[in-house]
């Protein structure tokens, strides 16, 4: 699943935006939701930067414990998850230090997927153990 960067217009007043960038990042799917709470022009400037692990299921439940479970029905349909996680044609930029949500953890983009920071040295990335 992407995580991205985006402006969001509240209530599509474009007087009062909302800026979300690496440090308090919105999912993929997250901007449909926004996009109905919003409207559909009130969205913009989304700039997806990394990628993680996260199945369409526990978004759709991440997002209903944020949103409401009537906001996600209406956006996906029932208990229907999101079908679309990822945006499409995307080259995601190696090396961006973000906060992940899940993890409320400072991490670094790797272009495929996210590792976090080692604690006793800042901005050294842990090497993955095979």
């Amino acid at each position: 699943m992407h995580f991205c960067k985006a402006n969001i217009a509240l209530g599509g007043d474009d007087r009062n935006v909302v800026i979300r960038t690496e440090h308090n990042p919105v999912s993929w799917p997250e901007i449909e939701i926004l996009r109905l709470l919003h409207g559909g022009q009130s969205i913009t400037e989304v700039q997806p930067f990394a990628k993680v692990h996260q199945s369409a299921r526990a978004e759709r439940d991440r997002l209903a414990r944020m949103y409401g479970d009537e906001v996600c029905a209406t956006a996906w349909g029932g208990r229907s998850a999101p079908s679309e996680m990822e945006a499409p044609d995307v080259h995601l930029k190696p090396g961006v230090e973000w906060i992940n949500p899940f993890t409320e953890q400072f991490e670094v983009t790797g272009g495929e997927e996210s590792v976090p920071f080692d604690e006793d040295e800042p901005k050294v990335l842990i090497k993955k153990r095979a």
